[in-house]
C-alpha cells in the first residue's frame, strides 16, 4: 500500500524457474456479452475481459460504448473520493490537487492518449474534463507490487507476479476489467485494469515484456508523463528489456515510483527506482542500501515485515516453485488488507492468472482469497475485432467527367470559361470520423482543382454522411453559411442520411481545416478580390465533389443535388447555374445581387464594407468587380433545374428583394417564413421536412 495511507511499500523482483505446463488452473471459456466496432466485451468466470483495437479515438470510443454505465460509475466514484472523503481531506487531496496534477501533466501526455480519452468521453457520456481527471487518479495514489523470474522455480521459465494493494473500500473492484489492446502502430498488450482508465499499472505486452509498479514519495511533482501513461508507453513501445528501461530513462517522470520489468525472451528482469531526477537500475541479486537482504535472482524493495514474510516463503520453496506456489507467495501478509488485485504473468508463453477483490461486506474479500482466472493472451488475440479501416483511399479517374453544360449565348459561354476545370484524375482519402446516432461519419479529403497561395486551402475537406442500407441512392452536397460552425449543416446532413439520402458537407475555401493560421476566420469576405477568388474556387471544388460522389458505388449519379445555406445558398445557385448537371437544388435564406447584400447594413458584411470604404471602392465599382461571380448573371441557366427556395420575410442579412430577384430569374418555387435571418431557426423542423421531401420525390427529370 502507498505511503500516502501510512502503510509499508514493497516491490519484489525474484528469479523463478518453471518447466511444467501452465494449464494447472484450467481455463474458463470467454462468453461474448456485447461487441461494437473495434471492441468486444466477454465474461470470463466472474471477471470481465475487453478486447480493443484500432486508432486511439476508436479504442476509446469502443471502451466507452462497451462499458458506458461502468465508466460513468467509476468516474463519479473516483472524483467524489478525491473531493469529499475524509482521507482526501486529511491529505489535502480535495483542494484542487487533481486539477493541478492534470494541468501540469497535460503538456507531457502523448497526443494519442488525449485522443483515446476524447473517444472514451464521447461514447460514455462522461465529460472530457472528468475523464481526464479520473485518469490522473492512479498517479495521485501510489500502488504496490512484485515480480518473479529465474532459478528459484522448478525448471527455469520466467514468472512475474504483481500485487496491487489499493483502496478496496472505494469499490474499484466492482468495475474491474482485464483489457487486451492492439493500438494501431504499437505493441499489443494486456492490462489488468478498471473501466474508464486508459493507463496501466499491471501489464504484459506481446513482445513478452511484463511490468509491475509501486508508489513512493514525491506527491506534487507533476511535471512529467503521468505514471499510468508512462507505464503504458513502455508496454506499447518496448520490444526488449533494455528498450523498456530506456523508455523510463528518456521520458519526463513524475513523483517517486518503483518498477519491476521482466523479459521472457531472455529470461531476465530489472528493478527500477525512478524519481523525476534519476533512474536507478538494479539487477537480480544486486545489493542496495535500501535492501535488508538479497537472494540470488531476487531484487526486492519492501517494508521490513512484508519483505521478511516473502523471503521466508521463497527460501522454503526455492528451486521448486510452480505457478501454483508462486501465486501463494502473494497471500497475506505479503499482500495487505487492501489487496485489490493480484496477477501472475508467464511472459514466455504470454499467459497470466488474475484475481480481483470482491465486496468488502464479504468475508475474505481481498484478491488473494479469490479464484484466479487463466488468460492465454496469444489465444485471445485471435478473438480481436477487425479494426475499421483507418484510411480508405482511391482515385477518381479522368473518365468520370462532369463537363459544363454548353451555352448557346456567346456572352454566357464566355462567362462560363472562368469555371472550367481540366478533366483530370485525382486522389482522395477517407477515414472514420465520428458516430452520429447509428450513422458513421467520415472525413473526406481531396486536392482542390485551384491552387491558392495558402497550402492549407488547397485541400478540400468534407464530412461524408452515407445513408444506411444497400443500393444506389440520391446524394446531396451541402454548402454552409458564413459563420463556419457547421452545426446546422451537420444537422441537415444527418437528417438526409437518416432518411436514405447520402449527404456530403463541403467546407468552403478558408473555412474549417482550410483556414491558414495567419488568416482571419472571415478572410474570404474581407476584400472583393478574395471573395471572387474564393467563390470561384468553391464552384470548382463543388463540381469536383460531384465527380467523387458519381464514382461511389452507393450513389445514383443521375440524382446528385445541392443544398446551400446563406452564403452557401448564393454559391449553390451559382454552382448549379454554371454546372448545368444538378437536377435539384434547395437554397435556404439565399438570394442574388451580391453587391446589394454586401452594402446592406448587416453585421455579417461590415468587415467587407469597411474594406471597400478604406480602398475607396464605390457601389458601382463593386458591381463590376463581382460580375464574374454574380448568381443573377447566370440565373437563366437555373431554369434547367428544379429550384426550391426557403426565405425569411424580414431577413436582415439577405434582403428579401435579393431573394425575389433570384427567384424570378430562376423560376424557383419559393416559400416565405415570418422570421429574420436567424429566427428562421424556429422553422427548422418544417424546413427540414420540406427539404427532405423535395429530394426524396420520385421525379428527378
Amino acid at each position: 500500500m502507498s505511503r500516502i495511507f501510512g502503510l509499508h511499500r514493497s516491490l519484489i523482483l525474484i528469479s523463478l524457474v518453471l518447466a511444467s505446463t501452465l494449464a494447472w488452473a484450467g481455463e474458463t471459456e470467454p462468453k461474448l456479452l456485447k461487441e461494437c466496432p473495434n471492441g468486444k466485451l466477454y465474461q470470463v468466470g466472474q471477471q470481465k475481459l475487453m478486447l480493443l483495437t484500432g486508432t486511439p479515438y476508436q479504442m476509446g470510443y469502443a471502451h466507452g460504448t462497451l462499458m458506458k454505465d461502468e465508466v460513468q460509475s467509476m468516474t463519479k466514484r473516483v472524483l467524489a473520493f478525491c473531493r469529499i472523503s475524509d482521507l482526501a481531506r486529511e491529505k489535502n487531496l480535495f483542494a484542487g490537487s487533481i486539477e493541478e496534477a492534470y494541468r501540469r501533466t497535460a503538456p507531457f501526455i502523448p497526443k494519442r492518449y488525449q485522443q483515446e480519452m476524447a473517444g472514451l468521453a464521447k461514447a460514455s457520456g462522461v465529460s472530457l474534463r472528468d475523464v481526464r481527471f479520473a485518469n490522473i487518479f492512479p498517479a495521485l495514489f501510489h500502488c504496490s507490487g512484485f515480480a518473479m523470474f529465474g532459478k528459484a522455480t522448478k525448471d527455469g521459465q520466467l514468472l512475474h507476479g504483481r500485487v496491487l494493494d489499493y483502496m478496496t473500500q472505494l469499490g474499484l473492484q466492482e468495475n474491474a476489467v482485464t483489457i487486451i489492446a492492439k493500438p494501431k502502430g504499437y505493441n499489443a498488450f494486456v492490462n489488468v485494469s478498471y473501466s474508464g482508465f486508459i493507463g496501466s499499472v499491471t501489464g504484459m505486452n506481446e513482445k513478452q515484456i511484463a511490468i509491475g509498479e509501486m508508489g513512493g514519495r514525491g506527491e506534487g511533482q507533476w511535471d512529467g508523463v503521468p505514471m499510468p501513461m508512462l507505464f503504458r508507453m513502455v508496454l506499447e513501445e518496448a520490444d526488449t528489456l533494455n528498450e523498456a528501461v530506456e523508455v523510463f530513462k528518456n521520458t519526463p517522470r513524475t513523483c517517486e515510483y518503483y518498477y519491476v520489468i521482466s523479459d521472457g525472451k531472455i529470461p531476465d528482469a530489472r528493478g527500477l527506482h525512478c524519481t523525476p531526477e534519476e533512474v536507478l537500475v538494479l539487477e537480480p541479486g544486486e545489493k542496495n542500501p535500501q535492501l535488508s537482504e538479497v537472494i540470488d535472482d531476487v531484487v526486492a524493495f519492501s517494508g521490513p515485515d512484508r519483505l521478511k514474510a516473502l523471503m521466508k516463503r521463497i527460501r522454503a520453496e526455492y528451486g521448486k516453485i510452480t505457478p501454483a506456489k508462486a501465486i501463494r507467495l502473494m497471500d497475506r501478509p505479503v499482500c495487505m488488507e487492501s489487496n485489490l488485485h493480484n496477477a501472475l504473468f508467464a511472459p514466455e508463453t504470454l499467459e497470466l492468472w488474475v484475481a480481483h477483490a470482491i465486496s468488502p461486506a464479504e468475508p475474505k474479500y481481498i484478491a488473494c482469497w479469490q479464484k484466479y482466472e487463466h488468460y492465454d493472451m496469444g489465444k485471445l488475440m485471435k478473438l480481436m475485432p477487425k479494426p475499421q479501416p483507418v484510411v480508405i483511399s482511391g482515385v477518381v479517374p479522368a473518365t468520370v467527367v462532369r463537363p459544363i453544360r454548353p451555352a448557346n449565348d456567346p456572352e454566357m459561354a464566355e462567362r462560363l470559361k472562368t469555371f472550367e476545370v481540366k478533366p483530370e484524375a485525382f486522389k482522395w482519402t477517407m477515414a472514420p470520423m465520428r458516430k452520429a446516432g447509428n450513422l458513421q461519419v467520415y472525413s473526406l479529403k481531396f486536392p482542390s482543382p485551384v491552387v491558392s497561395p495558402d497550402p492549407e486551402n488547397n485541400t478540400v475537406h468534407c464530412e461524408y454522411f452515407p445513408a444506411l442500407g444497400k443500393g444506389k441512392k440520391t446524394s446531396i452536397i451541402v454548402l454552409h453559411g458564413m459563420d463556419g460552425t457547421f452545426l446546422l449543416e451537420r444537422l441537415i446532413c444527418r437528417t438526409l442520411a437518416s432518411n436514405g439520402v447520402n449527404a456530403l458537407l463541403l467546407k468552403m475555401p478558408y473555412y474549417g481545416e482550410r483556414r491558414p493560421a495567419n488568416k482571419s476566420a472571415h478572410y474570404s469576405l474581407t476584400n472583393p478580390k478574395t471573395l471572387a477568388f474564393a467563390v470561384t474556387q468553391t464552384v470548382k471544388d463543388t463540381r469536383r465533389a460531384a465527380r467523387w460522389l458519381a464514382s461511389r458505388p452507393e450513389t445514383d449519379s443521375s440524382r446528385i443535388g445541392l443544398v446551400g445555406i446563406s452564403l452557401g445558398g448564393l454559391i449553390g445557385s451559382l454552382t448549379t447555374s454554371v454546372d448545368g448537371g444538378f437536377p435539384r437544388v434547395a437554397l435556404i435564406v439565399a438570394g442574388g445581387n451580391i453587391a446589394q447584400i454586401i452594402t446592406n447594413p448587416s453585421r455579417e458584411t461590415r468587415g467587407l464594407r469597411k474594406g471597400l470604404a478604406d480602398q475607396g471602392i464605390t457601389a458601382e465599382a463593386l458591381v463590376g468587380m463581382l460580375m464574374p461571380i454574380e448568381p443573377l448573371n447566370f440565373a437563366s441557366r437555373l431554369r434547367q433545374a428544379s429550384v426550391l427556395m426557403l426565405n425569411a420575410t424580414s431577413d436582415n442579412v439577405i434582403p428579401p428583394a435579393c431573394s425575389i430577384e433570384l427567384q424570378k430569374a430562376s423560376n424557383a418555387q419559393i416559400f416565405w417564413y415570418d422570421a429574420n435571418h436567424y429566427t428562421m431557426l424556429k422553422y427548422l423542423p418544417i424546413a427540414l421536412t420540406k427539404v427532405l421531401a423535395y429530394f426524396k420525390e420520385d421525379k428527378w427529370d
